[in-house]
This record gives C-alpha cells, structure tokens and sequence, in this order.
C-alpha cells in the first residue's frame, strides 16, 4: 500500500531507507522546536502558546508536502523572519505581536496566490546561486549568534555592539565547553569504529592507502629475501608497481611515489 501510494519503486527507493531520512530530516530540523518559541517569546508572545503552535504548524506542513504534493521535504517556520519580526517589526518599530501577526497573515495569502501564479518561478529564478547561498549562511550565523546570546557567550555592547559575557556563570561555562568539545570528539576510535579513525582511513585509491597495502606484510606468504624466513611476506622488502601508478592532483601528476626492489 506505501509503495502505491508514494510510487517508492518509481522513485528506486525502499521503505527503510525513507524512514531513515524522514528521521534524519526530523532531528536536523528539531531545533526549531525549540528556538522558535525562545526568539518569539521575545515580542511578548507565550511561549508554551508558540512552543504547540509550531508543533502543529511543522506537522501539519509536512503532512500535506508529504500526502498531497508525494514531495521529500518537510516544513517548518522560518528561523529568519521569526528573527525579524521579533527583534525588528516589535522590539525596534515597536509594533504589537498581534498587528505583526497580522501582517504574517496578509503576506502568507499573497505568497499563497504568487505559488499559484508562475510569478514563483520566475523570482526564484531571477535570484543568482550566489545569493541563494549566502542567504543560507547568512541565516546559520543568525541563528549562531542568537545561540549564543543565549547562553550568555556574548552580549550587547555601546561601542563594538557585541562583546563577550560573562565566562563564570554555570550556563556560559557549559556552553563553551559544548563549543569547544561537541559530540564524539573524544570517543576512542578502537572502541567506536564510527570514530575519528574510520573517519580518516586512507581510501584505497589514495595514493597513501595503495603504498600502505602494498608493504604491508602478509603472514601467509614466505620471506621472498630469506629463506626460511617466517611469514613476513614479499611486501616487506619490494613496492608492488600498482602502488606506484601516477596520481593526478589538480592536473598536476605526482610521481613521488617509485618502486625500489
């Protein structure tokens, strides 16, 4: 019945490997949970009231994208325009959340007629990759710095407008040391093959991952020096030739590596 219904053989996909990315998709995007109320409960907004509404406003967005529109993406509010309503419509025009909201209103039913229209596609298009791009990582550093703001890192200042808070405070000293430690930094890559040794293992198409396999011994082969010599295997005393092929780096060919007998 889910194949039929979101034609996941069409698409050359299984049912497992779309739970695994709406549950990816789903923890990339939690903290929206989260931010949304802390920066809306900043124009007065309750913030229990904005933590549900948010809830359902992402439920019921990706509901429809997902069952209607059979589309891969789920939606969620803006962590931009929150950011704007909050800090500049209300804190800074020192307009009201409710006629903000109302405004939110008026530009959602003309975003809904403008999606209806091919006036969507046209703006989208007349907009340069590189804009789009630094919109994105204008927004990360948004949301970065309000992160931060949070967590007492830094704060407002007359002269430099941000400078550093208070480093004593418990709240501060977890957050920097969150910063300065994430997650699996210090996992043992024996103990965790996900660690930061699988992360680096040489590929064996690197140029390094090639000579290593190819001196490394090989206990089921005789010495091909000594004979008699235990198990040290050929590798240990000559370089194959196939570990020694030229590596292109950049249109510039490395021939560093040589084969000695």
């Amino acid at each position: 019945m889910l194949d039929a219904l979101f034609k996941l053989s069409q698409q050359q996909t299984t049912l497992r490997r779309e739970a695994l990315a709406g549950a990816t998709t789903f923890l990339a995007m939690a903290y929206i949970i989260f931010v949304n109320p802390e920066i809306l409960s900043a124009a007065g907004m309750d913030r229990d009231a904005v933590f549900v509404a948010t809830c359902i406003a992402a439920g019921i967005g990706s509901l429809i994208m997902g069952l209607y529109a059979n589309y891969p993406i789920a939606l969620a509010p803006g962590m931009g325009l929150n950011a704007y309503f909050a800090f500049t419509v209300v804190l800074t025009l020192g307009h009201s959340w409710q006629v903000a909201l109302g405004a939110v209103f008026i530009s959602g039913f003309l975003f809904l007629i403008i999606s209806i229209l091919p006036i969507r596609s046209w703006l989208i298009g007349a907009i340069p990759k590189s804009q789009k791009m630094a919109i994105s990582a204008g927004i990360g550093l948004l949301l970065g710095i309000v992160a931060l703001e949070s967590a007492g890192v830094v704060v407002g200042h007359k002269a430099t407008l941000v400078t550093v808070g208070d480093l004593t405070k418990p709240e501060t000293l977890l957050a920097c040391r969150r910063l300065g430690h994430p997650p699996g930094a210090g996992r043992d890559p024996d103990r965790h093959p996900g660690g930061n040794r699988a992360r680096h293992r040489p590929r064996p198409d690197d140029a390094r991952g090639r000579l290593r396999a190819a001196t490394q011994p090989d206990p089921n082969l005789p010495c091909a020096r000594h004979t008699g010599c235990p198990g040290t295997g050929p590798s240990d005393h000559r370089l194959h030739l196939s570990a020694a092929r030229p590596v292109r780096h950049h249109g510039v060919v490395d021939r560093r590596l040589s084969a000695r007998g």
